[in-house]
């Protein structure tokens, strides 16, 4: 998972996937925290343990299952990247 912050500022608003690093600048003035997605764990267990699934609220899909929470996560951030940040780069 990358360390890496990445904002896209314009229209008077700033957007971006939140992190705890975000907290200083969500504290020092108004801010709109939305979740736009979940990581839960799956009901289509196939194997022994436990699938998880990201579904992202804001674009009708669910991504998964993986195996691990952490891999669920991992795309989740990917796809919010790639929606977000994709045309600005």
């Amino acid at each position: 998972m990358s360390s890496q912050i990445k904002l896209l500022i314009g229209n008077g608003k700033i957007t971006g996937i939140y992190s705890d690093a975000l907290i200083p600048l969500i504290e020092s003035g108004l801010s709109n925290v939305r979740r736009v997605s979940n990581v839960e764990p799956s009901n289509s267990c196939q194997t022994f343990g436990m699938e998880w699934t990201a579904t992202m609220i804001d674009y009708d899909t669910v991504l998964g299952p993986f195996p691990s929470r952490a891999q669920a996560l991992e795309a989740e951030i990917k796809f919010l990247e790639e929606r977000l940040f994709s045309c600005h780069k």
